[in-house]
C-alpha cells in the first residue's frame, strides 16, 4: 500500500497492485481504513482460501470442486459472497470468484448460470 499511496490511476484487474481495496480508482485514506478495520481479523486467513483456485474446474462455476456445477455451488455462491464483493471485503470468497479478477460480481454469476448442471472437467485458463 505504501508503494502505491495516492495513485489515482487504479483499475481492474490489478487495482494498483491490490492496494486500491475499495476499487475507487485511487489509493487513499479509505483504503487504509479498510486495511486497518480488518487488521488481525479472522479474515487475515483469507489468502488460504486461494487453495480453491487450484481446483481445475473452479473457474467454470464449480465452487465445491465436485466436477459438476450443482445447486450446492449455487448455495455456496449465494452464501459466501453476496454480490458485489471484492478482495479485501469481509464477504469476499475466492471459491466463487470464478473469473479470478478479485471481484465477485455479475460476471461470476453468469459463469455459474452458464455452466449450471454441466460436468466440467477442463482446466481453468490462466488467471490475471
Amino acid at each position: 500500500m505504501a508503494n502505491e499511496w495516492l495513485r489515482r490511476d487504479c483499475s481492474s484487474p490489478n487495482w494498483c497492485n491490490k492496494a486500491d481495496l475499495n476499487h475507487s480508482g485511487e489509493v487513499d485514506l479509505q483504503d487504509l481504513r479498510v486495511f486497518l478495520d480488518n487488521w488481525l481479523d479472522p479474515f487475515a486467513e483469507a489468502p488460504l482460501w486461494l487453495d480453491c483456485w487450484n481446483v481445475s474446474t473452479q473457474c467454470h462455476g464449480d465452487a465445491d470442486g465436485s466436477g459438476r456445477v450443482t445447486v450446492a455451488d449455487v448455495y455456496i455462491f449465494q452464501g459466501a459472497a453476496p454480490i458485489p464483493a471484492y478482495y479485501g471485503d469481509m464477504r469476499y470468497n475466492p471459491c466463487v470468484d470464478f473469473d479470478r479478477d478479485g471481484d465477485v460480481d455479475t460476471a461470476d454469476q453468469n459463469i455459474l448460470t452458464t455452466n449450471f448442471g454441466k460436468i466440467v472437467s477442463s482446466d481453468c485458463p490462466s488467471g490475471p
